[in-house]
């Protein structure tokens, strides 16, 4: 206000001074309101004219102002969405899952733990008297392979379809394992009274680490694969020396053993299939029904519906793969490498706590929000069972304690020594076969408590695998 009616007087004295020395003029001659006019009006229009132009300037400014603010919140909320949709595709990727419809365990061991008595329909635990006549481990897993994998075939037919996986053995020969396999295969899929089973054999699960982590990247990676068999097997027990009294075993033998348990045998067979594998292209018509008079070339011949994820199973043994009702969901693991040895005590826990959380978000029961204000439905403290290899009881302890302490830290009530199995104790040392043992054990448990499980894995000093396998939906054991 004052800045206006300052430049109205200045305005107004420089007027008077234009009209009195540069403009002439006879005042005598005007009338009142022209001379009036004359003197004020100039001065005030002026004047207004530039209130006028600097108030539109004013606004054209706040509008240019707004316009940017606008813009700017338009690309941040832009960038913020992007932000969002990464994120969230991000955590998609990371809770990819893969669903296990069977569990086949044959175990040399004197005796089955007392879990083993309640175990749910489609986890078969079998065990054998742990005398090996065979001196070689890998001629004595014949009869346990072929006994496990005829039993799976009984069980369905579209198992012998599926492709068949295998976790190399310690110290075997590849090669040798691989035959032993494909003949058992063969020999099982004949008792099923199979007689086209493609002659595929096993192969060696691609990729390295987490089996589990493996399992979901083969079946995302072929999406014409409605699942796979995964298989191992190994057997130190053949290679233990004999006890003599004469001849004990060195520090080297003993101290392994502590870490590891007494040499055992195990064969342990799952069966994986994608998540919410559906019935499409699933028939009752057998071969025999089909057209005669159709051309060779024009028939199904059990492989039409590859595009739908049926590989090579049969059209008419696709419902009975379906007929094995989901029992548990494998999730992606969380692994942590040392190059020196891993830490003790509380730095222990710390490094376990991450790898443990991790493997809780890739599950689905910890929240990895976008905005940590949306941070809720946290399910880690219904955790129910625990799988480990922690070691014999005289020398696990520190790794125990420190499983305890985050288990305490994400409120789990489970006990990990009353609600645990270490396989180190309960089963011996099973060689290769560890991982999928440990895995076996977690979707019996996850199957039978209808609550997750956690595996907490260490591979020697300088290696931990933590994964969860959890339970499957109600909707899914019903579909």
């Amino acid at each position: 206000m004052i800045l206006n009616l300052s430049l109205l007087i200045g305005l107004a004295v420089l007027w008077l001074g234009l009209l009195g020395f540069v403009i002439p003029f006879n005042a005598g001659a005007m009338s009142a309101p022209s001379l009036f006019g004359l003197l004020v009006l100039p001065p005030l229009l002026f004047a207004l004219g530039i209130v006028l132009w600097r108030s539109w300037r004013t606004k054209r400014e706040a509008a240019r102002q707004q316009a940017d603010a606008e813009a700017q919140t338009k690309a941040q909320a832009e960038r913020l969405a992007q932000a969002r949709q990464t994120h969230d595709a991000e955590l998609r990727e990371r809770q990819h899952l893969v669903e296990c419809r069977a569990v086949w365990v044959d175990i040399a061991i004197e005796a089955l733990p007392p879990w083993c008595d309640d175990i749910p329909p489609q986890t078969l635990w079998q065990q054998r008297p742990p005398e090996i006549n065979d001196t070689d481990r890998t001629a004595a897993l014949a009869s346990p392979l072929t006994d496990t994998l005829g039993i799976a075939f009984t069980e369905t037919s579209a198992l012998a379809f599926l492709p068949l996986y295998v976790l190399p053995g310690r110290d075997q020969d590849g090669r040798a394992l691989l035959d032993l396999i494909k003949l058992a295969h063969n020999d099982a899929a004949a008792e099923a009274g199979l007689d086209a089973v493609p002659a595929t054999g096993g192969k060696f699960l691609p990729g390295s680490g987490s089996i589990n982590d493996r399992v979901i990247a083969v079946l995302r990676n072929d999406p014409t694969l409605p699942g796979l068999l995964l298989l191992a097997c190994d057997s130190p027990l053949a290679v233990q020396p004999d006890d003599d009294e004469f001849e004990p075993l060195d520090s080297t033998q003993l101290e392994a053993q502590r870490w590891h348990g007494k040499p055992g045998q195990a064969v342990v067979l799952q069966l994986f299939t994608r998540s919410g594998l559906a019935p499409a292209g699933v028939t009752d018509t057998v071969a025999g029904e089909a057209d005669p008079y159709q051309p060779y070339w024009e028939r199904d011949h059990g492989r039409g519906d590859d595009a739908s994820g049926w590989g090579r199973v049969p059209a008419h043994l696709r419902a009975g793969l379906l007929d094995l009702a989901p029992i548990a969901r494998i999730h992606l693991s969380r692994e942590l490498y040392s190059d020196a040895a891993l830490p003790k005590g509380n730095k222990l826990s710390q490094q376990l706590r991450g790898t443990v959380e991790g493997a809780l978000i890739n599950a689905g029961l910890r929240p990895l929000p976008f905005d940590p204000a949306e941070a809720g439905g946290d399910l880690s403290h219904t955790l129910a069972w625990l799988a480990h290899n922690c070691g014999g009881v005289d020398v696990g302890g520190q790794r125990l304690a420190a499983v305890a302490t985050v288990l305490s830290y994400f409120e789990s009530e489970l006990n990990p020594i009353s609600n645990a199995s270490n396989v180190v104790t309960e089963f011996g040392d099973v060689g290769g076969a560890r991982s999928a043992l440990l895995n076996a054990i977690a979707i019996t448990h996850a199957a039978q408590l209808q609550q997750p499980v956690l595996i907490a894995e260490f591979d020697g000093d300088t290696q931990i695998v933590s994964s969860v396998v959890s339970h499957a939906l109600p909707e899914e054991q019903a579909a």
